[in-house]
């Protein structure tokens, strides 16, 4: 099977479970993204940023069913992957910091949720800049999770912030 066919295969693979999880049906969307992970694995490996794709999605499905403790190992993995073989300046690595910060949150872990946060935050500064949405958006996450947490002074702060961001691009 050539590589072309392979990734034609995922991506109608792919959009199979995402139309699954728009109608609901995530037993099922599950076991399509399970099979992924393991074709994946198969023909990528264990270090490659495709295999790590398939471990988030996955986690993004048991996290869309209420399933946190399903979905930590895999994110934690593929942020793991991203980290070693993308780095951590890659919008991949960044999204699944992200990813996993709110699923703390979630959890209602907001000591764990709140330093994913800040790295996100400090890594898109580096790499893209304070003005950039992707800036702004870990300036909202992480104001959020200050709102939850009763720190309101710092998240009007941080809300502020983002939204000089986004007057500034209109």
């Amino acid at each position: 099977m050539s590589s072309s066919d392979i990734q034609q295969q995922f991506d109608r693979l792919n959009e199979q479970v995402a139309k699954l999880k728009q109608q609901g049906r995530y037993g099922e969307a599950v076991g399509i993204a399970e099979q992924m992970v393991k074709l994946s694995l198969i023909y990528a490996g264990v270090e490659h940023p495709h295999y790590a794709d398939c471990l988030q999605n996955l986690a993004g499905l048991y996290v869309a069913m209420g399933n946190y403790d399903d979905a930590e190992p895999y994110l934690c993995q593929a942020l793991e992957i991203y980290g070693q073989a993308l780095g951590e300046e890659d919008p991949h690595f960044t999204t699944t910091l992200n990813n996993l910060a709110a699923l703390y949150e979630a959890m209602g872990n907001y000591d764990d949720a709140e330093p994913l946060y800040r790295q996100a935050l400090e890594i898109r500064r580096h790499a893209l800049g304070e003005l950039h949405p992707d800036f702004a958006a870990s300036l909202n996450n992480l104001a959020d999770l200050y709102e939850l947490m009763g720190n309101h002074t710092a998240a009007g702060t941080l809300y502020w912030q983002a939204q000089m961001i986004a007057e500034s691009e209109e």
